[in-house]
């Protein structure tokens, strides 16, 4: 059950990234709602099943982009490794700190790798912009939607997991 739960808010975050997240820009950043799906698929049931989830939605809004799986795969990949590797850190920091942390290096991550096929594929190379209107504007954006996303899990009383990965076992 809780799979198909999953695999249906997948399919309106994916929507939603197509059709919602164009109108809230703020400079040249948008929302990003399925970097967000996988986030909570990491904070709700761990890294092993956000290590499925990740794929399935990158490649899932690439085709509803019509954008390179590949691209979108290696732009969303890093969430669950920054997440686990700020987490075994042990920072003393709180918990909200350490996901915000790793969220926001990963939206960064993601913006980055879109607006450098941009440009290899011809766009003008203007690295103020890309720093000031899509990157800064970008972890404004995550942590927006982070702290609304984070507050409507504690509302509802989701049990959230440990971010580690954990020793491989032969």
């Amino acid at each position: 059950m809780r799979e198909l739960i999953y695999a249906l808010l997948l399919l309106v975050l994916v929507s939603a990234q197509t059709t919602v997240a164009p109108i809230f820009r703020v400079g040249g950043a948008e929302l990003q709602f399925v970097l967000l799906f996988v986030l909570l698929v990491l904070l709700l049931e761990g890294p092993r099943p956000a290590m499925i989830a990740t794929p399935i939605a990158a490649v899932s809004l690439a085709f509803v982009m019509g954008r390179s799986p590949a691209l979108m795969l290696i732009s969303f990949l890093p969430l669950v490794v920054a997440a686990a590797w700020l987490d075994e850190l042990r920072l003393p920091v709180t918990r909200f700190a350490v996901v915000a942390g790793a969220f926001a290096g990963a939206g960064i991550w993601a913006r980055f790798v879109l607006a450098l096929s941009a440009m290899v594929q011809g766009a003008d190379i203007a690295l103020g912009t890309l720093v000031i209107d899509v990157l800064l504007a970008g972890i404004v954006l995550d942590l927006a939607l982070l702290a609304v996303a984070s507050l409507v899990v504690r509302l509802v009383g989701f049990e959230q997991r440990p971010l580690s990965l954990g020793a491989a076992r032969y």
